[in-house]
């Protein structure tokens, strides 16, 4: 008669069965934790980036030099009053208008103090290979009010600095990017700082400037006129005209955009923006003791031109249209040959 209950075997394999079935369910939860883990570490990392490449991009991508610097006002030396009027002169039909005088070369003290108020425009430091501050005036589009002195939809210019700031918060040493406008509210200047992300363990800004390489035209050679009483001279075949080639384009990078620090004869002083700003964040995630870097290029679409720049390219635009405009008005104005009259039979 067979004894109640379990033999060994039976024992030993029903522990062996749910040992395997538990080690199965550990390595699923195991697994569900660092999947978990590597969720909130890039969910993190990706909302720090998404903010930071959102403000900057929006605040960079509108900067520009003010006409104040680019034109600013001449100043009237001391015991002059106002420029007395000259006298008009008549001037013969025959005699060529004379030519504009040009400007006279800047003074040493003028660039000084223009290359003071470029540093207020935009100007960017490191430290020790570690950015420091970038500051510029930007033209946000976004930021729009209604100005009752023109009466029409303005944007609202302001004047933003970034720049790191140690973090007393963590254990290991860490950076915060701080913001800070300054703009104009209700006619008085209004100053706002705020912190826009944090755990930054290493920060570099790289200013790419585009620069176009001058091209010498060939000189045309002139019509010879004949003499009087003589025939014209046979002129030789004129060449087909070759294509200009585009100008070429020279990309330089720099790590620094420092105006104080320029020289006389740097291209940076010449562009005054760079084309492109290109940022490298290193950003730290305590909880996995993870470090990542995110890069991004924000493009800055400013042009140097002054109103006088831009009267003279829409008069150049105003003066190739001319001859075609008179040729279609004497192509119009000539009457058309009388179709011949059929004869008599």
């Amino acid at each position: 008669m067979k004894s109640p209950g379990f033999t060994l075997i039976e024992l030993m394999l029903g522990i062996l069965i749910t040992a395997i079935l538990g080690s199965i369910l550990y390595n699923c939860l195991t697994q569900s934790q660092r999947a978990l883990s590597i969720v909130e570490r890039i969910t993190e990392t990706s909302m720090r980036t998404i903010i930071a490449q959102r403000q900057l991009t929006r605040d960079i991508s509108g900067a520009y030099i003010p006409l104040s610097i680019l034109e600013p006002p001449k100043k009237q030396e001391k015991g002059e009053g106002a420029p007395a009027t000259p006298e008009k002169k008549e001037v013969p039909k025959k005699e060529a208008a004379p030519a504009e005088k040009k400007a006279a070369p800047a003074t040493a003290e003028e660039k000084e103090e223009l290359k003071k108020l470029l540093a207020t425009a935009f100007n960017g430091t490191t430290e020790q290979e570690q950015f420091k501050q970038l500051l510029f005036i930007t033209m946000n589009p976004l930021d729009i009010y209604w100005s009752t002195t023109s009466g029409r939809a303005k944007t609202r210019d302001e004047k933003v600095t970034y720049s790191l700031e140690p973090d007393q918060t963590t254990k290991k040493p860490s950076y915060k990017l701080m913001r800070t406008t300054t703009y104009t509210k209700d006619g008085k200047p209004a100053q706002l700082t705020q912190e826009l992300i944090s755990l930054i363990k290493k920060m570099s800004v790289e200013y790419t400037l585009v620069v176009e390489e001058e091209t010498k035209e060939e000189a045309k050679p002139e019509a010879v006129k004949p003499a009087e009483g003589k025939a014209a001279p046979a002129q030789p075949a004129q060449k087909p005209a070759t294509p200009k080639e585009p100008p070429k384009k020279e990309i330089k990078k720099f790590n620094e955009w420092n105006v104080l620090a320029m020289q006389e004869n740097d291209v940076r002083l010449q562009k005054k923006l760079p084309n492109y700003v290109t940022i490298t964040l290193t950003l730290w995630t305590p909880a996995q003791d993870r470090i990542e870097t995110v890069a991004f290029t924000i493009p800055i679409p400013w042009e140097p031109i002054t109103p006088k720049q831009a009267e003279k390219q829409d008069n150049a635009k105003q003066e190739s249209k001319k001859p075609a405009a008179s040729t279609e008005a004497n192509n119009k104005s000539t009457p058309s040959a009388s179709p011949p009259v059929a004869g008599k039979k």
